[in-house]
C-alpha cells in the first residue's frame, strides 16, 4: 500500500465564497472518516484562493473519500 499526498488548488468566485465555506464544513471532516489528513489549509484574505495539502494512507482511502 502506497500512501497518496495531494496538493488541490482552488479558486473560489467572490460571491461563492460564503457556498464554498459552507460546503467544505460539510466535506472536509469526510478526510478523517476515511483515514486521511489535511496536512496544511491556506486561504488568501478574501477567501477567493485556498489550497490543500491532503495525505491518504493509500490510493484506496482517497478513492473512498472521493465516491463519498
Amino acid at each position: 500500500m502506497m500512501a497518496v499526498t495531494l496538493t488541490v488548488l482552488l479558486k473560489i468566485p467572490l460571491r461563492g465564497v460564503a457556498d464554498f465555506t459552507a460546503y467544505e464544513a460539510r466535506v472536509l471532516p469526510l478526510v478523517a472518516e476515511h483515514g486521511g489528513a489535511i496536512e496544511r489549509r491556506l486561504r488568501n484574505g478574501d477567501g477567493t484562493v485556498e489550497c490543500h495539502l491532503l495525505r491518504f494512507p493509500s490510493s484506496e482511502a482517497f478513492e473512498s473519500f472521493r465516491a463519498d
